[in-house]
C-alpha cells in the first residue's frame, strides 16, 4: 500500500494510472477478447499518457499522435532503450538493432545497416534496378541454403555484393578491436532488416487487397488510372507514383486501415525524464498505442471509415 500511495503521489507529477492503486491492475487484467479496446477506453478516461503494469514492472502507454511524436522522435534518445525482460530480446540475445538496447552496439549496428543500404542505393532511383534484378533471380532461382557459409566461401575482399558480404569485411577490420560485430550479430541484424521489411509490407498489402475486394469501385479507379499512366510499360518505377495520386491516396489509407501492428514496439526510457509534464523514471516500459494515432478523431475527417 505504501508503494501504491508514493506512485501515486501528486508530488511525482508521475501519468495516471489505469486504477486508484495501480499495483493491483496488471497488463494480463486487460480483455483477452479485445484489450485494444481497453487501451481506448483508458486514454478517454485518462489522457494520452497514462500507466499500466506489466507484472511488476511500470510501463507507460503513449495514445495519440502528439505523445507517440514527442517521445519516438522529438526525445528519441530518451526512449530508445529495450527491455531485458521481453520475450524477443531473449530470443534474440539483445543483439541486432530491433531488440537491442540503446548503447553502442546499437549505434554502431544501425550506422552499419544505414550506410551499407544506402550505398547500394537505399532511398535512390539506382534502387529499382536492383529490386527488379533480385525479382528475376527469385523467380528463377529459389533455393535453401547456408547464405552465411557460402557468403564466407565465395566472398572477394574489396568487391561487397550485398550487405552479408560487407559485414564480413567489417568484422575483418575490427578483428582486433575488441568489437560488437561477429557471427550471432550478423545473424540476428539480418532477422531484424527481412522482419521490418517483409512481415508489415506483406500484411499490409494483403489487407489492402481485402479490403479493395469489397471497395470495388476503389480497385477499377486504380486500375484505370495505372492503365492510363503504364500503358503498355513492363515494369513501374518509383517515378510514376507521382502521376497516380488516386491509387497512392488508396496505398495511404490502406496502410491506416490495415492497423497491422496495434502497439508498436516496446521500448524503455534510457533515463529519468519528462514527458508532456509527467515525470517518466528510468527503466519505464514505453507502450507506442500506434492505433490511437491511425483513428484519432481530431487528425482525420472520418477515422472510423475507409475513405
Amino acid at each position: 500500500m505504501t508503494s501504491c500511495a508514493v506512485q501515486n503521489s501528486a508530488t511525482q507529477k508521475l501519468p495516471p494510472w489505469t486504477h486508484s492503486c495501480s499495483i493491483f491492475w496488471k497488463f494480463a487484467q486487460l480483455d483477452r477478447t479485445n484489450p485494444i479496446k481497453d487501451f481506448d477506453k483508458f486514454a478517454q478516461r485518462y489522457g494520452s499518457i497514462y500507466g499500466l503494469f506489466i507484472g511488476s514492472q511500470p510501463a507507460v502507454v503513449l495514445a495519440g499522435q502528439k505523445s507517440i511524436r514527442e517521445a519516438l522522435i522529438t526525445q528519441a534518445a530518451e526512449f530508445a532503450g529495450r527491455s531485458d525482460n521481453m520475450m524477443f530480446s531473449h530470443v534474440t540475445n539483445s543483439k541486432g538493432v530491433l531488440m537491442a538496447n540503446y548503447g553502442e552496439s546499437w549505434r554502431e549496428h544501425q550506422r552499419f545497416a544505414l550506410t551499407t543500404l544506402r550505398n547500394f542505393g537505399l532511398g535512390k532511383r539506382s534502387m529499382e534496378q536492383r529490386i527488379l534484378e533480385e525479382v528475376k533471380y527469385i523467380y528463377s532461382h529459389l533455393e535453401e541454403s547456408a547464405v552465411v557459409d557460402e557468403h564466407k566461401k565465395l566472398h572477394v575482399t574489396g568487391e561487397p555484393r550485398d550487405l552479408i558480404d560487407c559485414y564480413l569485411e567489417e568484422m575483418e577490420k575490427r578483428v582486433d578491436q575488441g568489437t560488437t560485430f561477429d557471427d550471432s550479430q550478423m545473424v540476428t541484424l539480418l532477422f531484424d532488416l527481412f522482419v521490418a521489411g517483409t512481415e508489415t509490407t506483406s500484411n499490409t498489402l494483403r489487407t489492402l487487397n481485402l479490403y479493395l475486394m469489397t471497395h470495388t469501385h476503389m480497385q477499377e479507379q486504380c486500375q484505370r488510372q495505372i492503365d492510363e499512366v503504364l500503358g503498355d510499360c513492363e515494369h513501374v518505377t518509383f517515378e510514376d507514383r507521382n502521376a497516380m495520386p488516386y491509387v497512392q491516396a488508396v496505398i495511404h489509407e490502406g496502410q491506416r486501415v490495415a492497423d497491422i501492428a496495434p502497439l508498436g514496439m516496446f521500448h524503455t526510457a534510457t533515463t529519468n525524464t519528462q514527458l508532456q509534464g509527467y515525470n517518466i523514471p528510468k527503466g519505464t516500459i514505453i507502450i507506442p498505442y500506434l492505433s490511437s494515432a491511425l483513428r484519432e478523431e481530431s487528425q482525420w475527417k472520418f477515422p472510423h471509415e475507409t475513405s
